[in-house]
This record gives C-alpha cells, sequence and structure tokens, in this order.
C-alpha cells in the first residue's frame, strides 16, 4: 500500500515571562514546563513510499520567526502545511511528550484550528500521527533519543552533533542556522523511519537505497545547507557499501 508522511519537527524556547508567572504560583519550582515552552521554528518533510517500496520525495518547507510576526503565525503556516495533506501521516520522534503538547498549546493560545492528523482521537490506536520514539520504546520504560538512534545506525557523528544542539538566534545568519537545523531533523528523522521499515519487513525498502534517494532529494532543495558537504559524503559512503554488496553478491 502506497503511503505518504510529513515528518514534522519542532523547535522552541522557554518564554521566561511565563516561567516567571510560574514561579509567583509556585516559587520552589524551577522546572521549565512543556506549557511554557514556545515555538520558534518548525519544519515538515514530505515523502511516500510506494507499495513495492520505491521513494518519492515531496516538498521540504520550515518556518521560523524571522520570518513571521509571531509564534502564532509561524504556528499556523505549519499546521496549514499538514492541514492541506490530510491523506498524510504525520511523522515525529519522542512528539508525544514534547512537540504535540507544545504545537496543542500554541494552537489553543492563537485560535488555530489542529490538522485532522494531530486533533484527539476517539479510537485507541489512531495511527494518523506515528511516534517513531514511541514505536521503539515500546512497552518498556526507556526512550531512546533520536541522535543515540542516529548513531546506533552510524550516521556520521557530525551531522548528529549538530542536531544535539541548536543555537539560539540573536542575527539573520544565526536564524538560518536553526532553519538549517530543524529541515536536518526532518531528514534524520526520514532516514531512521526507512531503518524502521526494514526492520519490520516492508517490501522493497532498504536503507542504504532509500537513504540515498532522501539525501540527495534534501540537496537538491537546499543546495546551500551548513552541512550539505558532509551530507553528500554521507551519500557517498552509502553508494560505495551498496556497490560493495552487489560486487559480493555477483
Amino acid at each position: 500500500m502506497t503511503q505518504s508522511y510529513i515528518a514534522f519537527d519542532l523547535e522552541f524556547r522557554t518564554d521566561e515571562a511565563l516561567f516567571e508567572m510560574h514561579r509567583q504560583i509556585d516559587p520552589k519550582s524551577s522546572r521549565k514546563a512543556v506549557a511554557i515552552k514556545t515555538v520558534t521554528a518548525a519544519a515538515a518533510l514530505e515523502f511516500t513510499i510506494g507499495t513495492s517500496g520505491e521513494i518519492a520525495i515531496g516538498t521540504l518547507a520550515s518556518w521560523t520567526l524571522a520570518d513571521w510576526p509571531d509564534e502564532g503565525a509561524l504556528v499556523e503556516q505549519a499546521l496549514d502545511f499538514i492541514r492541506r495533506r490530510p491523506k498524510h501521516k504525520v511523522l515525529t520522534f519522542g512528539g508525544v511528550s514534547v512537540d504535540i503538547p507544545v504545537v496543542v498549546l500554541a494552537a489553543m493560545r492563537h485560535g488555530i484550528v489542529l490538522p485532522s492528523q494531530l486533533q484527539a482521537k476517539h479510537t485507541p490506536w489512531d495511527r494518523s500521527h506515528i511516534d517513531l520514539g514511541l514505536l521503539i520504546k515500546g512497552a518498556g520504560k526507556s526512550w531512546s533519543h533520536l541522535s543515540q538512534v542516529c548513531l546506533r545506525l552510524v550516521i556520521p557523528p557530525a551531522l548528529i552533533a549538530a542536531k544535539a544542539s541548536p543555537i539560539k538566534p540573536t542575527s539573520a545568519e544565526q536564524w538560518e542556522q536553526l532553519r538549517h537545523h530543524v529541515e536536518l531533523d526532518t531528514l534524520l528523522l526520514a532516514l531512521t523511519w526507512f531503518a524502521w521499515c526494514e526492520a519490520q519487513g516492508r517490501d522493497g525498502i532498504r536503507y542504504h537505497t532509500a537513504a540515498v534517494a532522501q539525501i540527495a532529494a534534501f540537496l537538491r532543495r537546499r543546495p546551500e545547507h551548513g552541512l550539505a558537504e558532509q551530507l553528500v559524503r554521507y551519500q557517498r559512503h552509502l553508494e560505495g557499501e551498496i556497490s560493495a554488496q552487489y560486487s559480493n553478491a555477483a
């Protein structure tokens, strides 16, 4: 069965004014809860996996507060991207614990209607939103971070290290770095999804070939990306491994 996905990721920061009000209510608390986080950037990467495992990559889009006047405008644009693709499954990593609550609270604050994939469901196991982190955790108690999973997949540390520490923008250049960061997160999430699909026996999916196609498409859309050189190296490494597999099989 052909299925389309949107790899979705947010970046957010603590609203210090909300935090101070929180401290007035509970002076002993130093916990910066989900409810006081506000969205600063978002990215969405659209792709489709066909019945036989063929990969088609669609739009890569991102939004930051450098482009939009406030959180409400930014979140409206990001959610409208999803809203206009109602049959796409939204893919996150750990989204049920942070990203989705943050975006739901932002929608509540700014009077935004959530796309159907993120609305509360009445069925016990709705798959219009897939949290890959939750799937990997299963019935256990331990969550893996996306960075840890990427390391396990032997994705180059240079790509993962850049993911682990997003900057706090104070200039146009730094806002662009944040855009690159959140866009890279969607690519890493898509790559991890291919590895999951292969492990689950999805017909025609092989991580190496799917990752090469996804990276190549990402670079066509973002040739100016700050980590383009590292992505090219990783793509060539994967192509070399594919070639070696064919040689060994011959």
